[in-house]
C-alpha cells in the first residue's frame, strides 16, 4: 500500500520508488492514481470497523471458534441493515 505524496514532494537519488510514483501520478493525475492503487479502500476497511466497534462492542462474548464467527455474521447483518436502512 502507498501513501499519496505531499504536492511539494521532488524527485530524489536514493529515492527510487517516491520518483516513479512520482512519474505515475504527474502521468495520470492523483484521482486516477487514487483509484487505480485502490488507496481509499483501506480508509473505508477501517471506518466500518471502527462503527462495528464502537456502536455493537469490541469484545466477543462467544468462546468457540465457531460460535465467534456467527457473533461476528450477526454484528455485520445489523450494520448492514443500519447501512441499508439509512
Amino acid at each position: 500500500m502507498l501513501c499519496p505524496l505531499p504536492t511539494n514532494a521532488v524527485y530524489g537519488k536514493d529515492k527510487p520508488l517516491r520518483n516513479e510514483l512520482k512519474h505515475q501520478v504527474g502521468k495520470i493525475g492523483d484521482e486516477q492514481w487514487r483509484k487505480r492503487s485502490g488507496y481509499s479502500y483501506r480508509a473505508l476497511a477501517e471506518t466500518v470497523f471502527s462503527v462495528l466497534k464502537r456502536c455493537l462492542g469490541a469484545r466477543l462474548r462467544a468462546r468457540s471458534y465457531e460460535g465467534q464467527k456467527a457473533e461476528i455474521m450477526a454484528r455485520v447483518s445489523v450494520y448492514n441493515d443500519w447501512v441499508v436502512g439509512m
